[in-house]
């Protein structure tokens, strides 16, 4: 039986597309709430799959709004540089 080869998964550190996604969900839920139910509970919802999804989706807002602010602070310093 052949092992997997490490280079078929790159890691964090080794793929910057990874590194400039934003926060995770986990990351967002940790840092701001510091557990899922705390999260969900601070939203209304309760620990049921409906609620869970529901909590997901907000998440996911959180992230695009993340990946905007990062996009656009890129911009804004790209453009900063270009005219230094």
């Amino acid at each position: 039986m052949s092992q997997p080869n490490k280079q078929d998964k790159p890691s964090r550190s080794d793929n910057n597309d990874d590194e400039m996604k934003g926060m995770s969900k986990y990351q967002i839920v940790k840092e701001g709430w510091g557990n899922r139910p705390n999260f969900q509970a601070s939203y209304g919802l309760k620990m049921t799959p409906e609620d869970i999804e529901e909590g997901n989706r907000i998440l996911e807002t959180f992230q695009e709004l993340d990946d905007a602010k990062t996009n656009s602070e890129q911009n804004q310093q790209g453009k900063t540089g270009k005219n230094a």
